[in-house]
């Protein structure tokens, strides 16, 4: 199959239609754009898995693997609670970029721009912070103990490829 390759800022080719046979690929890449009104083109599939488990909060500091996704993600959204109760978490990553709030009671709610992705707040001084990162798989989250927090974490979590 034929191939051109570009290199560089100045690289181009100048033409008013690019046509191959059925079922050809053309990849833009990052820094690039493909002008048109793109009728011609299939859309790409985005794949998502929704996961739901849970993490008990009296562990100790360490990792939680979750997997099952059947992909690495690029990005998650997650909603996560402690027991039912007031406490809760949400929030969305690129595994560069963590945005996510969370509640500390029924008045009081926190927004965290980096750091932690997901946070259970007990009481002050008794939380779990976990921060997130991707594996063959899956995510694994990297629990931060303080304190003495006891509860069921439970976690819903969107995986996008």
């Amino acid at each position: 199959m034929p191939q051109i390759d570009f290199d560089g800022a100045n690289s181009a080719v100048k033409t008013d239609k690019i046509q191959g046979q059925s079922g050809t690929t053309v990849t833009v890449t990052s820094g690039h754009n493909l002008a048109g009104d793109g009728s011609g083109l299939t859309a790409i599939s985005v794949n998502t898995k929704v996961i739901s488990t849970t993490y008990d909060l009296s562990t100790a500091s360490g990792n939680q693997d979750i997997t099952g996704f059947g992909f690495n993600p690029s990005a998650l959204f997650h909603i996560s609670l402690v027991n039912d109760t007031d406490d809760w978490s949400m929030g969305f990553t690129d595994f560069t970029t963590n945005r996510t709030v969370h509640t500390k009671n029924t008045t009081t709610a926190q927004l965290q721009g980096t750091g932690s992705l997901m946070r259970a707040y007990i009481s002050s001084g008794n939380t779990q912070d976990g921060t997130v990162s991707v594996i063959s798989d899956g995510i694994r989250v990297a629990w931060t103990k303080a304190g003495s927090p006891t509860g069921t974490y439970t976690q819903y979590l969107i995986g996008f490829k």
